[in-house]
């Protein structure tokens, strides 16, 4: 066998493996597979007294952003949520923060409605804010609220939501 034959047999055969891999790796990147940036699970906990689920997080143009959450009420008996207004902490980087977050339940401010939940009942919840963020936004959330039947005994019930932020 010649040299030349050998070469050219080489690269014949690794030339082909190379373009199916080119080409595979192309499909990838493509399809969006390849996306390095890294995933960070959404969370929403609360203590007993609640539980949250279906977080997420939408810039809505400009520096707007709306979390919006589920929460259901598992104290086991009916509640009210208490008036408050600075239910919410951002605790991670807002940077140019240009208003206090505000939480609606069911389309009402929690700052200026009380609002009243029986037991199992789903409502959904908005935090609507204004301000700068990269990719995550951590925040707290304080559920001042009394039991029906004992009368005005406040309790508090904080939640930790972590979401991603999606453009």
């Amino acid at each position: 066998m010649r040299r030349g034959q050998a070469s050219f047999e080489f690269l014949m055969t690794y030339g082909w493996a190379f373009l199916i891999l080119t080409i595979i790796l192309s499909t990838f990147v493509y399809m969006g597979i390849t996306n390095v940036k890294p995933s960070v699970p959404e969370k929403c906990l609360f203590d007993d007294s609640f539980s949250c689920s279906e977080v997420g997080a939408v810039v809505l143009g400009g520096n707007s952003y709306v979390i919006t959450f589920y929460i259901v009420n598992t104290v086991g008996q009916e509640v009210s949520l208490l008036k408050n207004t600075d239910p919410v902490r951002i605790t991670s980087e807002i940077s140019s923060l240009k208003s206090n977050p505000e939480l609606f339940i069911d389309g009402k401010s929690l700052a200026t409605n009380t609002l009243n939940l029986s037991v199992g009942q789903k409502v959904k919840a908005e935090i609507k804010f204004d301000g700068n963020s990269e990719d995550l936004i951590n925040l707290e959330v304080d559920l001042n609220y009394e039991i029906k039947k004992e009368g005005y005994f406040p309790r508090i019930s904080t939640g930790l939501i972590t979401v991603g932020v999606t453009t």
